[in-house]
């Protein structure tokens, strides 16, 4: 089965690891990794890799050796709940009718 909604844009790991990043802002691995304590630093660290490489996060080096890269999020989880909503919109063939009633109730609440 073809991933919906949110899972089109990240999986769940992916989303453990971005809401640290949205608490902590920016962050080294480590401390992303204290954040998540079932997870071990190497599945951390490559997780942190693939929301780079999707444009999540921006990856600079820090002043210390030791303490490797900072990683700091670029897309707000406002702009992420938007991209699953026009996913899951697109999965589920919505007319701009329904998209617009849809945009409507969601004012309302």
């Amino acid at each position: 089965m073809a991933p919906k909604g949110l899972f089109k844009v990240l999986g769940p790991r992916e989303h453990d690891v971005i809401d640290a990043f949205w608490e902590l802002g920016r962050s080294t691995t480590v401390q992303i990794q204290s954040r998540l304590p079932h997870s071990h630093v190497s599945t951390v660290s490559a997780t942190i890799g693939y929301l780079v490489a999707k444009g999540f996060l921006v990856k600079e080096e820090t002043s210390r050796r030791c303490d490797g890269y900072f990683y700091t999020p670029i897309i707000t989880k406002e702009e992420l709940m938007l991209q699953a909503v026009k996913y899951m919109l697109e999965d589920l063939h919505a007319t701009p009718g329904e998209r617009r009633r849809l945009t409507e109730s969601l004012r309302e609440t």
